[in-house]
């Protein structure tokens, strides 16, 4: 590590905060997804739309350093003045050991961390219109989008999952009111569409000018609705989603091919323009 790269890491580091929260409510939103609500006086004030936390997922240092040593990046869901909250999926033993942590614990987490959503094509445009596409768990990472946007624009929202039960956060989306039009898709046909988010977009780009799109899922839909959003002129951004060992930038186990060489996704993204991605 050169002295430059040395200087950058700890810039980033000094951008965030290492907090310990205290666990406010850990509860089931179905089979395999739950809801973390935390406070957080340092953090909390300071996330913005698209960024996440790096988490250490027990209560007990001891299992952190023998049982799961390293942190779990979760995207923020919300954040207020002194709140956090986290969707996380169960996929493995570390999100499995998540669950047993019980209000009132405290949990290591360091943030806010990350690039946040750019939404360059709206800011001089008060009437502009955008559309968010979410699959799956990475739906998460556009909710304080979709609040922020609906203050002063028309969203249209499509949710992906494969099944009723595993869809993100549609209650929630329903309260950012008469702007936002939610448009759901499963992979069972549970729920709205029968098939994938891409199929609905089509219909959607074709009858309304889109001025901004953005999208957090599994990477061959995002890679779909890039395609689609540069074949058609609208900016796109994308957050893609990485194994990431430290949250710093240092490790660079979560580096990103792009037009301008490697990114690391934790730091340089990982909201990126969709078209400096080598997908």
């Amino acid at each position: 590590m050169n002295c430059e790269q040395k200087l950058d890491y700890e810039s980033k580091l000094n951008d965030c905060f290492l907090e310990d929260c205290v666990v406010l409510r850990n509860y089931a939103l179905s089979d395999t997804l739950w809801r973390l609500d935390l406070r957080s006086d340092l953090i909390a004030p300071r996330v913005l739309p698209g960024q996440f936390v790096h988490l250490c997922v027990s209560a007990s240092p001891s299992d952190c350093v023998f049982g799961h040593l390293l942190r779990r990046p979760l995207s923020v869901y919300f954040a207020n003045n002194d709140t956090i909250s986290l969707i996380y999926q169960l996929v493995g033993r570390g999100t499995r050991s998540l669950i047993c942590v019980s209000a009132g614990s405290r949990l290591s987490v360091l943030g806010p961390i990350g690039s946040c959503w750019s939404v360059p094509a709206l800011k001089d445009n008060s009437c502009g219109r955008a559309l968010l596409v979410g699959g799956g768990i990475g739906t998460a990472a556009l909710h304080l989008l979709a609040r922020q946007l609906t203050q002063t624009h028309v969203v249209d929202f499509v949710v992906g999952a494969a099944n009723a039960s595993m869809l993100v956060c549609n209650e929630d989306l329903l309260l950012c009111g008469e702007k936002l039009r939610l448009h759901i898709a499963t992979d069972d046909g549970s729920a709205g569409h029968h098939g994938f988010t891409i199929d609905l977009l089509p219909e959607l780009v074709n009858n309304n000018k889109y001025h901004y799109l953005a999208t957090c899922g599994p990477e061959i839909m995002q890679r779909k609705v890039a395609a689609l959003a540069k074949s058609t002129g609208i900016y796109c951004d994308v957050s893609l989603e990485r194994r990431m060992a430290c949250g710093i930038g240092a490790c660079l186990s979560c580096s990103v091919d792009t037009i301008y060489g490697k990114k690391r996704a934790c730091v340089d993204g990982p909201v990126f323009n969709a078209e400096e991605i080598l997908w």
